[in-house]
């Protein structure tokens, strides 16, 4: 009796429509407007964005795609660590020790991603502040330079 209400109750939400299909083709993935799909997509091979992905926000997003792709990738390994751990006579210490670690990697990841966030933001306000020195700087050498020429008006010397 319980398998046959779960078999209705599946089919009522598959009829009501709010069950989501997953794509399936790459043209389904390029269309997908969910990022979770897109990475879903990455992950079995049927699409990769950086493949679309032109200018810096499109590699942007490529970038975000495959950071979401490796943290799957990670938590699965993750989670595969902790389930032998589990089902071998390991030790309350050599569990904890797993857990501390991945702790220590994660704070290092994030404190690294933030310095180097830090740096391509410096990077990028340090060209523009040249770009800005130099039409200032460029500006004031020509009117220096038109300014310093010796004038030859009044002169026979024409």
């Amino acid at each position: 009796m319980n398998a046959r209400v779960l078999a209705m109750a599946l089919l009522a939400v598959l009829l009501s429509g709010n069950c989501m299909a997953v794509p399936q083709t790459r043209e389904d993935c390029r269309a997908s407007q969910m990022q979770s799909e897109v990475v879903s997509c990455i992950e079995r091979g049927l699409y990769d964005l950086c493949d679309d992905g032109g200018g810096s926000w499109g590699r942007a997003q490529c970038a975000w795609a495959w950071t979401e792709v490796a943290e799957r990738r990670v938590a699965r390994a993750e989670r595969e660590i902790l389930a032998r751990l589990g089902q071998s006579k390991a030790t309350t210490p050599a569990l904890a020790a797993f857990r501390r670690s991945q702790g220590i990697w994660r704070s290092y990841r994030d404190s690294h991603c933030r310095f180097a966030d830090a740096t391509v933001d410096l990077e990028q306000s340090t060209k523009h502040l040249r770009r800005i020195q130099g039409s200032v700087n460029g500006a004031s050498r020509s009117n220096v330079q038109r300014n310093s020429r010796p004038s030859l008006r009044g002169t026979n010397e024409l």
